[in-house]
């Protein structure tokens, strides 16, 4: 029995195991962080908080899937994602919307940002035929539409 739980405390604390474990910790400290700087800081510690642990939690996926398969995203993917969300962030910072209107606003941004992706070439053509199987209606399922 003790070589057995010893087993599993190498397990457990193997180097992949404690990056989801940081990354489970991540929530927690956010929140911490946002009731701490809120009060002090306003929307500048909301912002601060929210920026500072997107990249940790960034940061933790990144090395998570590091180590369980030993690929890195291509320098290229990341050049491209950071000029798409600073595009995607002008456009939220920029567009004020009041009211409802944010229901509108944020799925432009979001077709932005997909659109970007996608004219950049940064998805395969494997990928978009597996999203769009996804969404594609299928003659003689027995669905019928009218229009």
């Amino acid at each position: 029995m003790n070589q057995s739980s010893s087993q599993l405390r190498r397990r457990l604390l193997d180097g992949t195991t404690r990056i989801f474990l940081a990354e489970a910790l991540i929530l927690p400290l956010a929140l911490m962080g946002h009731l701490l700087l809120i009060p002090r800081l306003g929307a500048v510690g909301t912002a601060l908080m929210t920026t500072l642990f997107a990249v940790c939690g960034a940061l933790g996926t990144v090395l998570a899937v590091y180590r369980i398969w030993r690929v890195l995203p291509p320098v290229s993917t990341l050049l491209r994602s950071m000029i798409i969300s600073g595009v995607a962030f002008s456009l939220a910072a920029l567009w004020t919307t009041p009211g409802f209107v944010l229901l509108l606003k944020l799925p432009v941004i979001l077709l932005f940002i997909v659109l970007a992706f996608k004219l950049s070439g940064e998805f395969s053509a494997a990928e978009i035929t597996l999203v769009r199987s996804l969404f594609r209606w299928q003659p003689g399922t027995g669905q019928t539409h009218r229009f």
